[in-house]
């Protein structure tokens, strides 16, 4: 299988020499009038060792469905509609790939506490997944946010 080097960012998940592998690390070099390389760091899924591997541009990703049950937590983040690439091994999904960042509905926040305005204050919040983050206290029941679903953190309000 092979992949165009814009696709190869940190936590993407790609086939290698028959093996799944997650990408750690990407630097993208151009040298001289050459073609463009992706260096990347990459962790073997099966055994866990880390490689170094140069990709050259090339192609496209294979796409496929995947169970809830398959997913673990990644599964919280699933949204009907959004673009998921799925990673199989040996024919089986093994993993995903979910986009970046996602829009989720508050649908409980913790008050907010006058006069805690020092180091950006934060509050507790729940989303509509079910999924506890960490807001600022201006974030209110009913607000629609934009979460980071490599960690699960706040990045910024939604624009409605």
């Amino acid at each position: 299988m092979s992949y165009s080097i814009t696709d190869l960012k940190t936590g993407t998940l790609i086939e290698l020499e028959n093996k799944p592998y997650l990408v750690l690390e990407y630097q993208h070099s151009k040298l001289g009038r050459g073609r463009g390389i992706m260096r990347t760091k990459l962790k073997d899924l099966n055994s866990g060792a880390i490689i170094t591997k140069d990709f050259m541009d090339n192609a496209t990703f294979e796409q496929m469905a995947i169970s809830k049950l398959q997913l673990g937590d990644r599964g919280k983040f699933l949204q009907e509609g959004a673009p998921v690439t799925i990673l199989s091994w040996e024919s089986k999904p093994i993993n995903i790939e979910l986009p970046i960042k996602l829009t989720f509905k508050i649908i409980e926040a913790d008050p907010s506490v006058r006069g805690n305005t020092k180091n950006a204050p934060t509050k507790n919040a729940v989303l509509e997944n079910g999924l506890k983050v960490q807001v600022p206290i201006f974030i209110k029941a009913g607000d629609k946010i934009i979460v980071d679903t490599r960690n699960g953190e706040y990045i910024e309000r939604a624009k409605c």
